[in-house]
């Protein structure tokens, strides 16, 4: 059995103004709130996109080409040299007596060059630690 009932109260003034303003924030249409001057909110792939290329901006890439070694090999120079300062990493590859270290060296040495020339304010000083 349902008991239906109607109560009728004056509503606090102050509470239907909050509600009015919410209700307009929440239900406007996309003309009303072109026409209110308010900016389209962007779509979740384009800001995901725009967040990427901003993380990626500040990143220089490079690849080794063409060198005859196995992954397992280079992945045994390059590990022990990451996160190494420049300084420190170059005269661990010099002394590396493995046949890949040269390559990686000169690998270390071209990226120096395009984070040089992607951001051209900025060296990195290699001969000192």
């Amino acid at each position: 059995m349902l008991l239906q009932e109607t109560l009728e109260v004056t509503p606090d003034p102050k509470r239907i103004k909050e509600d009015s303003t919410m209700a307009e924030q929440v239900k406007m249409t996309r003309k009303e709130k072109i026409a209110a001057g308010i900016p389209k909110a962007p779509k979740r792939k384009t800001a995901y996109a725009q967040r990427l290329k901003e993380e990626r901006s500040e990143i220089v890439k490079v690849t080794l080409k063409n060198f005859r070694s196995s992954a397992r090999k280079m992945r045994l120079i390059v590990e022990p040299i990451r996160n190494m300062e420049v300084f420190q990493a170059m005269n661990t590859l010099k002394l590396t007596t493995r046949a890949s270290a040269p390559a990686v060296l000169r690998l270390l040495k071209s990226a120096i060059a395009a984070y040089e020339e992607k951001f051209e304010d900025e060296r990195v000083d290699v001969d000192t630690h």
